[in-house]
């Protein structure tokens, strides 16, 4: 279904030659609006045209890349090339064209980068595949460092394929492997440098607060070091998110001399903050300058489908008790911590890293147990899916090796234990064992938790400050004399916004403690009780004589420190002891085993399923008749011994193939660049059904996975299940990669709904602005700051069901979400009146706390908190929060505030006014930006089939209600419209058509229709209906007018954004502030597919104005010449091209 809007079947708009490619290859509807720019290179491998070794897609990709690499920027670098076809297309093979392609043009040295040297397998099939068996491949991770074209070493010429890894590769003298192969390349270097898979140089500007990948810096350094190289930048995922585009300065978007933008941080900053139409209109931009390309197969005769596994038992027996006790553990550590004088969660404080391991644990825990609540079902998809003649695969991310690691390291006999691991289990030991606060050691040799802190604060003198009554207390903290590291300096703050907080907190508790003991002495110096400073300077090992006070002495100082220690004693003595408790606890707990130790036992064993992740070894069963399992190396399974990772993985995916096994299991290590389809040339034929049993949090790496399965040439194509529970917390993870998901399909797609035209996960993007929107609201709703937007479903009376006020809901949820730690607990709420309020009916009082600033719009922390609460009130809370998403959503696009991407025109005539106006022409590649005006006709006739349907037609028993309506009040105008039912919708839901405006893009409920509306017979409603719509042929202007002006700016428009997006910043109405691309396709016989960007007419006359002056600090721009699309004949000048559109905007 969302294949036929956002998809069009794919040809080559100007190769004229070239076979049609083996399987439908589709394109999005955006770019497919978008002309390239003319073929002008003449291949030197005509041989494979003929032969048909490449497809005419796969052709057009050569031509273009070679005529962009042609090009140069105005830094004098050669033009970079981007594929970002989709995954099975056949990349591969397109690279091993475009090498042969350069070797017969006399150039005999390239690079080919790739994620994985298993790969280098393919590489070499691809190149064969194309004729080009003559050309040497050389990995370099078999060569060894120094001098490639040595007599020696001997890579005179060829492709040295290398891995991104290598990049940041350095030998033990020294030498690393970029320079090594720069030097190979040579001064002047012009052959190939292929980035295969160049996601993986995304992150070369990370997250604010992040640091650069080493790999996307030596991507751009090698980019730099070779200027005159032909750069090909080829992945399916290059750029997931604006910023992810940052390695790639080669395609000519940003840089000095450029029209647009001077560095990317300029690029990122204007598309990154004008919405998802922006990403769309970047991709269009790229691919009318001739450096893009991007095509897909189809997805026709592919099957999505979000599956909902329902939670079991015993999963789900555990899954409560699990949250139950993930609430005693939070109180045991708070608890804890109060005692050990660690500090609590707030921000700043020291033991916030505590608490930070606690709720990562507190996510990775429950993210496993979503993951086991999953295996019943997946494992009977799987049997039925292969008792229907099929094959199974299932993509997962997490393998548990670690956990179960560490346990047969410690407890297994000959490598066997009773059963598998629980890696849930694991982890919460573990994070008791390493993270249960616990007062200080006074017995250890020396404060080494003091001195291990952060050194600052230090002044010139090496000393630290206590502020105390105003006067500073310096106290002289002197190394000790058998340390030669220099003195350990402290700060000392109470400062919750300090960075160093975290530790200077720990040493505030100390001085409190220590001035429970020095109020007994004098000090004549200071006159006043002997400072803390003065016993914290003999607690680190300074002598009396050190101290400050005067008055101190050596016999007073050990005193009070001896009864400090004492009680320090007897609180960590107890501490450890509530430790051992919560780990006998918790050791007796009964939770899931390792979810991939359990799908493989459960469906076979490893003699039935392909196994491709990075782990090394596994659990097994022991033969028929023994109990227990038994550890074992993963080449156990018939590869030889010694193998490489690698190598087992290969052997594994042949077995595959050869359908030796017929579940196959993959994890990240097997999502890039390997095939796993139904292969024609393969012996397992088999249709496959992919099941995402964990979904990859990258949208990159979900991408990958979904395309091992979906590749060219195959006989069936895959059938999709993305298994979800029905607990609200696990679409966090859904969540992070549906915004990842839009985002790249709206930047390298053209079209953000390409990103998920096949695994429909666009009802999980919570993580956007309007998810943060809902979840303030939500949070005030829910603290009785505001009334809510919606009643909560709970407290909505359903048929024969029950429902529960909406004071009692309010204050349930207020308890669970003090019980997760959202909201902060006021400061006489203890961990008992919370756990007092999760029994009490009527839940926690609106003064039980208050959500942090920082948390309200924190969407992934609301999901991950979310998963530790029990099942039905995960439920009852989330439901409350998409109902306010819903509702804040609509209100934005009722206000015109909501960013739709692509907008779709429709009318029943639409037509250009006037041939289109160039308005800027690119200097490198040629292209233009256009200016167009376009006549919207939306009305409906009395007469068309629309209105001529009949009025029971629909496909639920509420279809009667189709028909003629009018509104209940009079407004003075033609109050007549037609409503039909949307076709499969259950409850109902109605699109409304006018006679004047047409149809709307908007649908209603039976209540709305019901409520705002009465019937009309059809004769009356055919009268009113005919006597509008001939009225309104008059009226072009003006609200509700029928014949909407549109003005267009189509084609290159990154080259005008700036001056696009002053024009709309002056606009009055927020509406028109707004960036709007849409698309639209002419009527007629001369059809013609438009997408831009929306100009307001009133602002048409300045954004001209704004192109006729040239911008500041430059020189007069040249007088560029206007060619007539229609009759490719010169206008004139540039000065009076502007005239003549200012001259015309007026006429219709």
């Amino acid at each position: 279904g969302a294949e036929g809007v956002t998809f069009t079947d794919y040809k080559p708009a100007k190769l004229p030659y070239g076979k049609a490619h083996p399987d439908p290859v589709v394109e999005t509807a955006s770019l497919g609006a978008v002309e390239p720019p003319d073929v002008t290179y003449e291949l030197q491998i005509q041989d494979l045209v003929e032969s048909g070794a490449l497809s005419g897609l796969q052709l057009e990709s050569i031509v273009y890349a070679c005529q962009r690499h042609e090009q140069f920027l105005p830094d004098k670098s050669r033009c970079a090339f981007f594929i970002g076809d989709g995954a099975g297309v056949g990349k591969g093979r397109t690279i091993a064209g475009l090498v042969l392609e350069n070797w017969r043009c006399g150039r005999k040295r390239h690079l080919w980068l790739t994620i994985g040297t298993d790969l280098r397998i393919d590489s070499r099939r691809d190149l064969d595949d194309v004729g080009a068996t003559d050309i040497p491949l050389h990995p370099l991770n078999k060569l060894p460092y120094g001098q490639l074209d040595s007599d020696k070493v001997g890579v005179k010429e060829g492709v040295v394929l290398l891995t991104y890894s290598s990049l940041i590769s350095a030998a033990d003298s020294g030498s690393s492997r970029i320079q090594q192969i720069v030097d190979w390349c040579g001064p002047g270097f012009d052959g190939l440098v292929v980035f295969d898979e160049c996601h993986k140089a995304k992150n070369l500007v990370p997250d604010s607060g992040g640091k650069p990948t080493k790999v996307g810096e030596k991507v751009l350094q090698l980019q730099r070091m070779l200027p005159n190289a032909r750069v090909v930048y080829c992945s399916a995922t290059g750029a997931s998110e604006p910023r992810n585009l940052g390695y790639m300065e080669r395609l000519g978007l940003w840089g000095e001399g450029t029209p647009s933008f001077a560095s990317f941080p300029d690029f990122l900053e204007a598309v990154g903050g004008r919405g998802v139409g922006a990403l769309e209109l970047v991709a269009m931009d790229m691919k009318a300058r001739g450096m893009f390309v991007c095509r897909t197969l189809s997805f026709k005769g592919c099957e999505f489908e979000v599956v909902e596994a329902p939670l079991e038992e015993p999963v789900l027996s555990h899954y409560r008790a699990a949250a139950r006790m993930w609430n005693q553990l939070r109180r045991e550590f708070l608890y804890a911590a109060e005692q050990a004088g660690v500090g609590d969660e707030k921000p700043g404080r020291r033991g916030n890293l505590t608490w930070r391991t606690f709720w990562g644990a507190h996510q990775r825990f429950f993210r496993h147990l979503c993951m086991a609540a999953k295996v019943p079902g997946l494992v009977r998809m799987s049997q039925a899916a292969l008792e229907a003649g099929k094959c199974v695969v299932i993509g997962l991310q997490s393998t548990g090796e670690a956990r179960t690691l560490d346990v047969v390291a410690e407890r297994a006999i000959d490598g066997e234990l009773d059963d598998f691991v629980s890696g849930p289990k694991e982890l919460l030991l573990k994070l008791v064992e390493d993270n249960y606060p616990l007062a200080p050691d006074p017995d250890a040799p020396g404060p080494i938790w003091i001195c291990d802190m952060q050194d600052s604060g230090r002044d010139k003198r090496g000393k630290t400050k206590e502020e105390s009554n105003g006067d500073a207390v310096e106290v002289d903290l002197t190394q000790d004399p058998d340390d030669d590291r220099g003195p350990e300096i402290l700060t000392i703050s109470d400062d919750e916004d300090d960075d160093d907080a975290a530790a200077n907190g720990s040493v505030s508790w100390i001085f409190g403690q220590l001035s429970l003991f020095s109020a007994s002495f004098s000090c004549r110096g200071q006159r006043q009780n002997c400072s803390a400073a003065c016993l914290l300077g003999v607690w680190v090992g300074c002598s009396v004589k050190q101290a400050l006070c005067r008055e101190l002495t050596a016999s007073k100082a050990a005193s009070a420190l001896s009864r400090l220690r004492e009680q320090w004693r007897m609180r960590r003595k107890a501490g450890l002891a509530r430790k051992e408790q919560a780990r006998t606890l918790f050791t007796g707990l009964d939770l899931p085993n390792n979810p991939l130790d359990q799908l493989i036992d459960m469906l076979g064993g490893p003699a039935a399923v392909a196994e491709m992740t990075g782990r090394k070894g596994r659990l097994v069963r022991r033969k028929t008749g023994e109990a227990g399992v038994k550890w074992e190396a993963r080449n156990a399974s018939g590869v030889a011994a010694g193998s490489s990772l690698e190598m087992i993985n290969i052997h594994e995916r042949k077995m595959f193939l050869d359908g030796e096994k017929l579940v196959a299991v993959i994890s990240e290590a097997a999502s890039a660049g390997i095939s796993l389809h139904a292969d024609r040339r393969m012996i397992n034929q088999r249709q496959r059904v992919h099941l995402t049993h964990e979904l990859p949090w990258s949208a990159d790496k979900a991408i990958q996975q979904f395309g091992r399965t979906h590749r060219a040439n195959q006989t069936h194509g895959p059938q999709y299940r993305l298994v979800f529970t029905p607990l609200g917390g696990e679409k966090r993870f859904a969540s992070a990669v549906a915004r990842r998901l839009q985002s790249l399909g709206a930047l390298t797609q053209g079209d953000r709904r390409a990103g998920t035209a096949g695994p429909s996960l666009s009802e999980f993007n919570f993580e956007s602005q309007w998810g943060q929107k809902a979840l303030k609201h939500m949070y005030k709703a829910i603290c009785e700051d505001e009334v809510p937007m919606v009643l909560p479903p709970a407290c909505q009376p359903r048929p024969g069901g029950s429902y529960m006020s909406p004071a009692v809901f309010y204050g349930q949820a207020r308890a669970h979400l003090l019980s997760v730690g959202i909201i902060r607990p006021a400061a006489d709420v203890t961990a008992i009146d919370v756990n007092a309020f999760l029994s009490a009916p009527h839940g926690a009082p609106p003064t039980a706390g208050k959500v942090a600033e920082v948390d309200k719009g924190d969407v992934p922390r609301f999901l991950n908190r979310l998963l530790g609460l029990e099942p039905e009130v995960q439920e009852c809370i989330f439901d409350f929060y998409q109902a306010i998403l819903e509702a804040t959503i609509a209100q934005a696009r009722r206000e015109g505030r909501f960013d739709e991407g692509i907008v779709d025109v429709s009318g029943t005539a639409i037509t250009l006014a006037q041939q289109p106006q160039v308005i800027r022409r690119d200097e490198v590649s040629g292209a233009a930006t256009l200016l167009y005006k376009v006549l919207v006709d939306r009305g409906v006739s009395c007469d068309s089939d629309v209105v001529c349907m009949d009025e029971g037609e629909g496909d639920t028993a509420h279809s009667g209600y189709s028909g003629f309506y009018r509104t209940s009040r009079e407004t003075g105008r033609a109050n007549v419209l037609l409503a039909l039912q949307v076709a499969a919708t259950n409850p109902p839901r109605f699109r409304l058509t006018r006679p004047v405006t047409g149809r709307g893009g908007k649908t209603i409920d039976l209540n709305e229709l019901r409520n705002k509306y009465d019937r009309v017979d059809r004769a009356r409603a055919g009268r009113v209906w005919a006597e509008a719509y001939e009225a309104s042929a008059q009226k072009r202007t003006g609200a509700g007018a029928r014949v909407r002006v549109l003005y267009l700016v189509s084609g290159l428009v990154l080259p005008v954004w700036q001056e696009v997006k002053r024009v709309l910043a002056a606009q009055p109405r927020p509406a028109e502030r707004r960036l709007s691309v849409i698309r639209l396709e002419t009527t007629g016989e001369d059809r013609k597919r438009l997408v831009g960007m929306l100009i307001p007419e009133k602002a048409v006359p300045e954004l001209l104005a704004e192109l006729q002056t040239p911008p500041e600090d430059s020189p007069e721009p040249q007088q560029d010449t206007f060619i007539d699309p229609g009759t490719g004949k010169s206008s004139g000048a540039r000065k009076g091209l502007v005239s003549e559109i200012l001259a015309g905007i007026r006429r219709v």
